[in-house]
């Protein structure tokens, strides 16, 4: 079952994870805005999107053998096309976290976002 579309809205990321997730929306030239960091979990789709700030600034790579990332957002199957993201940080394996910058990716639940 499909989840809510947003477009054209500002979202603050941290209302919408009320459970500390946000599980199969889709949101398409959307403000998103922090403070937050995210991690993408499932199949999380990311095209032609802009972020404030470095790289360096915006990607916290975390190593394999983490478990749990203490008060992050996870992105559970959700989908972002043309957003610019504000304020946000993304966290995950290194290889991960590159390609949310702009491509397709799909991960198992490796990283499990603690509560």
């Amino acid at each position: 079952m499909a989840g809510n579309r947003y477009e054209e809205q500002v979202v603050r990321i941290a209302l919408f994870a009320g459970d500390g997730r946000i599980r199969g929306e889709t949101f398409e030239r959307c403000d998103i805005r922090g403070p937050a960091v995210i991690v993408p979990l499932g199949k999380t789709v990311s095209e032609h999107n802009s972020f404030d700030g470095t790289a360096d600034a915006v990607l916290r790579e975390i190593p394999p053998e983490r478990s749990r990332l203490i008060g992050a957002v996870a992105l559970e199957s959700c989908t972002f096309i043309r957003c610019r993201f504000t304020n946000i940080g993304i966290a995950g394996p290194g290889d991960l976290i590159r390609a949310f910058l702009g491509v397709e990716v799909s991960l198992k639940a490796s990283l499990r976002v603690a509560q």
